[in-house]
């Protein structure tokens, strides 16, 4: 009976059930669950608490089908109370607020052997901790990552429209020094930091300017006028099947140069109107496709932006695409 197998469902997906520690699908859970490493420790100038949030929005594949992409951000919770009009800090995107933080931490953690008082390490073993800390959280790829560093940590995070400051208290910077920590590598940073003490605390500071672009904040060092970008640390799937896609036409194209695009779309049943779309793929920079392939390609970066674009030089495709601290010799 239906009723039966609902309720047999509805028991297989009970925690401790055939020695699980959780539901059956406890995996799947784990990889889509949302983690907001800043949550509870970040807040805007005015002492108002940044809360994680998310919206889902649609996207079409490049086989025409549509999948939901799920966003994160931290809204200030003056926002949700009185209405965003008038605030200078209303949402900031959660990869770009997090990334901030963690190349503040980056570029800061060498600076607070002041801020260490561990009997058993001498000044060079302190400052080689630091060292080695600050290589460690370079490496940070994932929320989840950045989470267990903050979770250590435990910094206060303040945001106001031209400053991010990270304050860093002697009792979680010692957790995070007596850490496991594995350094090595070069670590690098977009924004210029700067140290200072207060009351016991040291605050680490960042110049930034945030900037509405295409519906986003963009988040920039206020010293330099680099931006803050985060490279995605896996390939996107529907990004590199509409690359491939786009030379397959492009290819089509080339085998038959004295039929127009309708003629050669037609055996297919596709769009031509959606086809010459997907060719603006095929004519991407060298190196925009290989940060596509590589998945280094600028997190704000939609399939749809390619979709719609209208440029073919490669520096203004750069420019469009978010692609401002893309390697110079990637589009030679």
């Amino acid at each position: 009976m239906l009723w039966e197998q609902a309720q047999k469902k509805l028991k297989e997906n009970q925690p401790g059930v055939n020695g699980e520690t959780g539901h059956l699908n406890e995996q799947l859970i784990k990889r889509t669950k949302l983690i907001h490493p800043l949550k509870g420790f970040v807040q805007c100038i005015e002492g108002f608490a940044l809360t994680p949030t998310y919206t889902n929005k649609s996207c079409k594949r490049a086989n025409g089908t549509k999948e939901r992409l799920r966003y994160r951000y931290y809204v200030s919770q003056q926002a949700i109370r009185r209405g965003y009009e008038g605030l200078a800090i209303r949402t900031l995107n959660a990869e770009l607020l997090e990334e901030s933080v963690k190349q503040i931490l980056v570029g800061g953690l060498p600076l607070l052997n002041r801020l260490v008082v561990e009997e058993q390490w001498s000044e060079d073993q302190v400052q080689a901790r630091l060292k080695i800390g600050a290589e460690s959280i370079g490496k940070v790829s994932s929320a989840h990552d950045l989470g267990r560093v903050t979770e250590l940590l435990a910094p206060k995070v303040v945001v106001s429209k031209d400053s991010i400051q990270v304050h860093v208290f002697p009792e979680g910077l010692l957790r995070l020094l007596q850490s496991p920590l594995s350094g090595g590598g070069e670590v690098s940073t977009a924004l210029t930091v700067e140290m200072a003490m207060r009351d016991g605390c040291a605050i680490l500071s960042s110049k930034v300017s945030l900037e509405r672009s295409r519906g986003h904040t963009r988040i920039f060092d206020g010293e330099t006028g680099e931006v803050v970008s985060v490279a995605r640390t896996e390939p996107k799937a529907s990004l590199i099947q509409a690359l491939a896609q786009g030379e397959f036409w492009r290819m089509k194209l080339m085998e038959n140069p004295d039929a127009g695009l309708t003629e050669v779309v037609k055996p297919y049943g596709l769009k031509p109107e959606y086809v010459r779309r997907l060719l603006n793929f095929a004519y991407l920079a060298p190196g925009i496709k290989r940060a596509i392939m590589q998945g280094e390609q600028p997190t704000m970066m939609r399939l749809q932006d390619v979709l719609e674009m209208r440029e073919m030089a490669w520096e203004k495709q750069r420019e469009i695409l978010g692609f401002e601290r893309f390697d110079r010799d990637a589009v030679a």
